[in-house]
Formats: structure tokens, C-alpha cells, sequence
């Protein structure tokens, strides 16, 4: 239903979009909203519909929280390699991409996130989450109610 918005949004005005950005599956500013996965399928559905000549990934992809468990501060922005060509070249050349702050490669951060990054690799943490996903959602749906608000039997 949500989406239906977005879609309007873009099928109105596509000729004038140049990117759709998103927080992957849970929207932390502001409060803990979450939606479902397929909202991202008919996102991409809908981009290649409406903004998109062909199949295409990402541009841009900026993880952040995640990179290091969420206890502290760290992005970053991935791109493909023909964006990174595009900007790679001697600093003299003034081509460069340059943009960082004096937060910049802070080794305890980068630390933390490699230590995220083995956890995830190791302990299959991904799968576990999918499969603890889908028992809580089947676990809670004897709370949910149906369309006419009543409250379903327990």
C-alpha cells in the first residue's frame, strides 16, 4: 500500500528523477521503521519502469551503522568501477574526488569494522537473521488483525 505513493510519485515525474535514495530495510532517523523486502523489488521494478533505460545495480551503495555492529561512527561509499576511473588520477590533475573531513580512517573504527565484517563472514549471521525473521513474523501473527481491525483468535 506505502509504495503505491512512491510509484505515482515517479510515474508523474520521471523525466525529472535522477535518484531514488533509500535506507536499506530499516529507516533509523527519526524512529525504528522498518519495512518489508519487496518494497525494494518494486522499487527497483518501478525504476526500471519509469527512470532507467536497462538493468542496472547501484551507483552508489553507503553502508554505514551496520559496519561496525552499530557501536560507533563509520560509512562508506562504494561505487562501481567506472565511476572510481572516472575520478582516479594524480592529485596535480585536479580531477580527484576529493572529499573526507579529520574524522577521516580513524584506526579503532576501521578496527571495529573489520571485527563486524569477520563476525559476519564467520558466523553466517545473514542466514540466521532470515531464518529468526521468518519465525518472529510467524510467531507474531496471531497478534496481527484483519482488515476489518477485529482482533484475529490466539
Amino acid at each position: 500500500r506505502q509504495f503505491a505513493h512512491l510509484e505515482t510519485i515517479l510515474k508523474q515525474h520521471a523525466e525529472n528523477v535522477c535518484a531514488v535514495v533509500i535506507e536499506l530495510l530499516v529507516q533509523c532517523a527519526g524512529s525504528m521503521r522498518m519495512y518489508d523486502p519487496i518494497y525494494l523489488t518494486l522499487l527497483r521494478e518501478a525504476s526500471d519502469k519509469y527512470c532507467e533505460q536497462g538493468a542496472i545495480s547501484p551507483d552508489f551503495l553507503c553502508p554505514s551503522k551496520g559496519l561496525t555492529g552499530g557501536y560507533l561512527p563509520l560509512s562508506a561509499v562504494l561505487t562501481t568501477d567506472k565511476i572510481y576511473d572516472a575520478f582516479y588520477d594524480n592529485y596535480t590533475s585536479q580531477k580527484a574526488f576529493l572529499h573526507s573531513h579529520s574524522y577521516t580512517g580513524n584506526a579503532l573504527v576501521c578496527r571495529t569494522a573489520l571485527a563486524t565484517l569477520t563476525i559476519f563472514e564467520k558466523q553466517n549471521v545473514l542466514e540466521k537473521n532470515t531464518r529468526l525473521a521468518a519465525k518472529i513474523a510467524e510467531l507474531s501473527k496471531r497478534f496481527m488483525y484483519t482488515n476489518t481491525h477485529e482482533k484475529k483468535a490466539c
